[in-house]
């Protein structure tokens, strides 16, 4: 909102927000961690809840205001949060969305070590494909059956496959 109408209340409300994120993080032996809600004793490294999404925001902030401090704890929470293996395959709680976040940090740094790492998260995905006659589809949530959705199932999964050949913008995050 700052960025498209200039009022400077926008930009301070979402920083404001970014750093209560921040704020909220654990430190650990793994690094910058975030829980899904306060008090909950496991940490997460997802896109909804965790540190793909924190870092994932982080990136744009640096990029959107210039901030450095920004892009220097996007790089630590790309090297904490970056993991191969979940019991899940999707973007928003799993690992689609630990992908997205390594192909942010490629598009904003350049560094092919996040394009690699984006590549071994797909790997780890394709694990969970099930094969039809029909194609390809991904398991939901709980790996139950296949689920087409974007947050948890095929769609999702598909567009951050479809980043990884073609690097460029994050559908409905890159506005």
């Amino acid at each position: 909102m700052h960025l498209a109408t200039g009022e400077e209340r926008f930009r301070s409300y979402a920083v404001r927000g970014l750093e209560f994120d921040l704020g909220r993080a654990s430190e650990s032996g793994l690094g910058l961690q975030w829980q899904r809600v306060e008090g909950d004793p496991v940490v997460y490294p997802y896109w909804i809840h965790g540190g793909a999404g924190v870092g994932s925001a982080l990136v744009r902030f640096h990029q959107l205001l210039g901030d450095e401090r920004y892009g220097e704890l996007a790089r630590r929470v790309a090297d904490d949060t970056f993991v191969t293996y979940s019991y899940a395959p999707g973007l928003f709680e799993g690992l689609a969305g630990i992908g997205e976040f390594m192909l942010d940090m490629y598009r904003c740094t350049g560094d092919e070590e996040y394009r690699d790492r984006a590549n071994a998260v797909a790997r780890t995905i394709l694990w969970f494909r099930v094969e039809e006659e029909g194609g390809i589809a991904f398991p939901g949530r709980w790996l139950n059956r296949i689920a087409h959705d974007y947050a948890t199932g095929s769609a999702g999964i598909g567009m951050f496959l479809s980043r990884l050949v073609a690097p460029g913008e994050r559908a409905f995050v890159d506005l």
